[in-house]
């Protein structure tokens, strides 16, 4: 380890919105540091895809970073990594100007982790800190069950993991937070990604690729593929995961949240479409703590129960999206008329 490193305090970190996504939660736990109100936010965590990876239930947000081609807010700057104690200096070097890191870990290489010494298992953290009488690395991402969480992590096992990467793939990201980056929120840009989550597609403007199962996976289409879950767990053919059902959950607290954002910004909507968000809301989280309850007393009834809710939630989408890509237009289109008659 590097020694004589002078003691750093951490660098600020909050608790992300979306705290389930493999892609964004560790990156939003910094720029949500930002006190700047982030109205790019409701034009983003729209869409949902499935990963083509059909032995796990990979559900997942489309992130600013494949939809954009960078992600509002931050500077990222890819770093190649050196020998060990070379690495541990540069990573301690990003935290001593104020950046934050970016690492792909495997727990496999990760003592205490589920997969250690087991499978190899990548997944995104952002270190934020280090203690040097421990010599540990203060990280913020996901656990096992994939929920956004803070570790301290070993740094041996920390460089283990890194430099377990095949070669062209050993490197970090360093991450600056740009407060002078400012993006606004845009109509037409919701409509378009509001669409594209209704009719199941692939979004033509995307600039790189998650990888799905051909393009079956975006979507309203992705209620098929829990129930195809749901079915496959009751016959012991796929493993038991919470997450999907916890992203879905947030997906309708994010949809919540812009509906509340585009009443505050004079876009009025029905009640019918305000309140139904509410019980779509309500009607996930109950549905995640069917799954929950699952896990803990494995009963056949709870996932029928489970099934019967999914295919009920689609339905009520299915109306509801509906009539907000209808109402939305229309709205939008008279308040543009009423600025441009200005």
């Amino acid at each position: 380890m590097v020694k004589d490193v002078p003691q750093m305090p951490n660098l600020p970190i909050k608790y992300p919105m979306v705290n389930s996504s493999m892609n964004s939660s560790h990156l939003l736990s910094v720029v949500e540091v930002c006190s700047r109100k982030m109205d790019w936010l409701h034009n983003h965590y729209i869409h949902l895809y499935l990963g083509a990876n059909m032995d796990v239930m990979d559900l997942e947000f489309l992130s600013p970073e494949q939809s954009l081609g960078h992600f509002p807010y931050l500077n990222l700057k890819e770093i190649r990594l050196g020998p060990e104690r070379v690495a541990v200096k540069q990573i301690l070097d990003c935290l001593a100007e104020k950046e934050y890191v970016e690492v792909s870990l495997d727990e496999f290489y990760i003592e205490g982790k589920h997969y250690f010494n087991k499978v190899h298992f990548e997944r995104n953290f952002m270190i934020y800190g280090y203690d040097d009488l421990s010599h540990t690395f203060s990280i913020a991402g996901s656990d096992y069950d994939k929920i956004f969480e803070f570790h301290e992590l070993p740094a041996d096992q920390i460089i283990s993991s890194l430099r377990a990467h095949a070669f062209e793939r050993r490197s970090i990201r360093s991450v600056r937070l740009n407060e002078a980056d400012k993006m606004h929120f845009e109509p037409t840009t919701l409509i378009a990604s509001l669409a594209d989550y209704y009719y199941s597609r692939q979004p033509e403007t995307m600039v790189t690729c998650p990888g799905t199962d051909g393009g079956s996976g975006w979507g309203m289409k992705v209620y098929g593929a829990l129930l195809d879950y749901l079915d496959r767990l009751a016959r012991n053919e796929i493993f038991y995961c919470v997450r999907p059902f916890h992203l879905l959950w947030e997906h309708k607290k994010c949809m919540v949240n812009r509906l509340g954002y585009l009443s505050q910004c004079g876009y009025n909507l029905s009640d019918f479409i305000m309140k139904g968000y509410e019980d779509i809301y309500e009607t996930t989280l109950i549905l995640r703590n069917i799954l929950v309850k699952y896990h803990l007393e494995p009963d056949l009834n709870l996932l029928r129960i489970a099934a019967r809710t999914v295919e009920s939630i689609d339905v009520q989408e299915r109306g509801l999206l509906s009539a907000l890509l209808k109402e939305f237009s229309t709205v939008t289109s008279k308040i543009e008329e009423k600025e441009n008659s200005r």
